[in-house]
């Protein structure tokens, strides 16, 4: 498995896959996931239609799915340690002054029952409640490119609809929350001409939308004109937290 996942993806992306082969396998206890983990990431970056179990375990030269199945459903290996691996990797190749974090809440619709997180509950997507998975991303982006970083609050984990009416389970309740964000403009402005809703979305359309009290909010303005003086006080500001 192992040397034909380097076979279908070439040269470069080979040698890139055994790198990241060696950086993730403290991540997984045993061997059997630290293969099948290497062929599914390969399958990820290689010609497969559709990267579902199916065919990316038909890339793989597998008759069934359910290894890469179990690979995401039942295999035991450390999803945050490897999101961690992942977010230092972004920041070596992409780390930029420059670069941004990006927060956004995607529906996708679905037919079935089966996928992680699908239920009845509102979708931004189609603009009503439907059968679908929510999630919200992390993404980075800089100037050399952009990826994603992290992903959560999907139904079942932080919220949860009621099978019939409009209401749902805050499913975070008894959490709370510290808010933290940027901007150019000033204070005043942000409040004038826009009334707050870069906090508002993200307050009470997200975080106490799922339970999430007390959401205490810190906002830096002005950015692009502070000084070195400013920026240290911000910093000792958030130290102090």
């Amino acid at each position: 498995m192992e040397m034909a996942a380097e076979e279908r993806v070439g040269e470069a992306w080979g040698a890139a896959l055994a790198a990241l082969r060696e950086r993730l396998a403290p991540r997984f206890s045993r061997a059997e996931p630290r293969r099948r983990v290497r062929a599914y990431l390969a399958g990820l970056v290689g010609t497969a239609t559709r990267k579902n179990g199916w065919q990316l375990a038909e890339d793989a030269g597998e008759a069934r799915p359910y290894g890469m199945q179990r690979l995401l459903a039942s295999a035991r290996w450390d999803a945050d340690g490897v999101r961690d691996d992942l977010r230092a990797f972004v920041v070596e190749r992409l780390g930029d002054a420059a670069g941004v974090l990006i927060v956004d809440e995607t529906g996708f619709l679905k037919q079935g029952a089966k996928s992680a997180g699908v239920a009845r509950q509102y979708s931004g997507t189609a603009g009503r409640i439907e059968n679908c998975q929510v999630g919200a991303f992390l993404a980075y982006a800089a100037p050399g490119g952009c990826a994603f970083l992290d992903r959560a609050l999907y139904s079942g984990f932080a919220y949860r609809y009621h099978d019939t009416g409009p209401l749902w389970d805050k499913l975070l309740a008894g959490r709370s929350a510290r808010l933290v964000t940027t901007c150019d403009a000033p204070g005043w402005w942000i409040r004038f001409a826009y009334h707050n809703s870069d906090v508002a979305m993200m307050k009470h359309a997200v975080l106490e939308f799922c339970g999430v009290r007390p959401v205490r909010v810190t906002r830096f303005t002005r950015v692009r004109r502070s000084d070195d003086g400013e920026r240290h006080e911000w910093l000792a500001r958030m130290r102090a937290l």
